[in-house]
């Protein structure tokens, strides 16, 4: 919240990528949009905090085209949504890309 991001989140135990696809689509925007393509995956590397959950997390990243633009169901985790091509920073910098994604720029 706060924070322009992507949509995802992590895995559940014994969960394939195909059904934490749709859990998460369907949580953060509120309807599911596909598989998309695999474009590639990221690590991310956070600061060490004494009792976090994660310090690092590794990422798997989909790149999907919807037909229309929609307005968002938003969870709590959301704060506001954005429709666009572009891309944050942060995320170019921790992606390794195996198929170059189509974007505009940067945010």
């Amino acid at each position: 919240m706060g924070n322009y991001w992507i949509v995802g989140g992590r895995l559940r135990m014994d969960e394939t990528i195909a059904v934490a696809a749709y859990r998460l689509q369907t949580r953060e925007v509120g309807r599911y949009c596909g598989m998309g393509n695999m474009i590639g995956f990221s690590n991310y590397m956070f600061d060490k905090v004494e009792g976090a959950r994660a310090t690092h997390t590794p990422a798997v990243s989909y790149q999907i085209e919807v037909d229309e633009m929609f307005m968002p169901e938003l969870d709590s985790t959301e704060s506001n949504y954005m429709w666009t091509t572009k891309l944050p920073a942060q995320y170019l910098t921790q992606t390794t890309f195996t198929q170059a994604p189509k974007f505009d720029g940067l945010i």
